[in-house]
């Protein structure tokens, strides 16, 4: 590292951050993990520790293992489906979990931000192999110093980690950790893509427990049954594949949990839930749409809608600042 080449990662990584670096914090933090570490400490202050500890967990190789090869490959050649189902199949072998409490290797919520509001926001991650609780850290950034937002992971998608036996231990668990996250404050579950069909479902299940969350968020999510996931299967799949450096590796681990949990919300249909629900869709198609009708995210059920800038890959990324203070304002209308 030269001095100018030190200073322009520093301009960067204050940028991506969202918190003021010294000029010589590279050269004082002379390794990948301890600079990451130290940006992660200024970020989350007291919650880092779990966060670097998840980043930890996701550590592996870049290549990820021989699925994503051939899933890649199969995405070329044009037999992507085919190779989902395939990809189905190996994630039955998987070993299962039936109740929270046999997970002796589990995903911890990590807070990203912190406040005094008492409104909590709970972003549940996504189900895709790039999931996980990055998938808020930009979202979260204009909410520090005013309100709590904390990421929900999934379990199954690190080494060690049991897959859910059906959509029932699924959402029991993640009823569980939520519960234990927010304690007794009022919450809003905020997801993005299949996070948001998640995100609707949990809600129904917190209802059923007698605890109604105050709001719930869909973030350019679309129902199962919508074209767009067949039209636009290639772009969904190169996005992930495009965009995997800018957060964890695709390896077989996170593939089959991607599958199972696909193939466990294969037939999801969302039930009317007593909390407000907005749905924020993208402004711009990801791909090029040829079918009739409109492509944008829609829901059947009782809703509110926004759109905000962004595609379906870059309105938690580039513009997630933007995603976030359109929700803020729809919390303001909530009270």
């Amino acid at each position: 590292m030269s001095s100018l080449t030190a200073v322009e990662l520093r301009d960067a990584l204050q940028v991506a951050a969202g918190v003021p670096l010294g000029g010589s914090v590279v050269f004082e933090h002379t390794t990948p993990a301890a600079l990451g570490a130290h940006v992660l400490h200024l970020v989350l202050g007291p919650d880092a520790g779990d966060a670097v500890a998840e980043e930890a967990g996701d550590a592996a190789p870049r290549d990820g293992g021989i699925l994503r090869t051939l899933m890649r490959e199969a995405g070329r050649a044009g037999k992507l489906p085919k190779f989902m189902e395939l990809l189905m199949e190996m994630a039955s072998y998987r070993p299962r979990f039936e109740e929270p409490d046999e997970l002796e290797v589990a995903p911890r919520p990590v807070f990203l931000a912190r406040g005094d509001a008492p409104m909590r926001i709970v972003g549940q991650c996504g189900i895709s192999a790039v999931a996980g609780a990055h998938e808020f850290a930009r979202f979260a950034v204009p909410f520090r110093g005013q309100r709590d937002v904390v990421a929900l992971p999934v379990p199954g998608y690190r080494d060690g980690e049991l897959l859910p036996a059906g959509p029932d231990a699924a959402l029991g668990w993640q009823a569980r950790t939520l519960l234990e996250a927010v304690g007794d404050n009022p919450f809003v579950i905020v997801g993005h893509s299949g996070g948001g069909l998640f995100a609707h479902a949990l809600a129904y299940r917190l209802e059923q427990m007698g605890r109604v969350p105050a709001g719930v968020v869909l973030v350019d999510s679309y129902p199962l049954d919508q074209p767009v996931h067949s039209e636009w299967m290639d772009e969904f799949s190169d996005g992930m594949f495009e965009r995997e450096d800018l957060s964890v590796p695709m390896n077989d681990v996170r593939l089959t949990a991607q599958a199972w949990y696909g193939l466990m919300f294969a037939q999801f249909h969302p039930r009317e839930i007593q909390a407000p629900t907005l749905l924020v869709r993208a402004s711009e198609p990801i791909g090029e749409w040829n079918l009739d009708g409109d492509w944008r995210a829609s829901w059947r059920l009782a809703h509110e809608a926004v759109d905000v800038p962004g595609n379906h890959l870059t309105i938690m990324r580039e513009h997630g600042e933007t995603t976030a203070m359109a929700v803020a304002r729809w919390l303001e209308q909530l009270g």
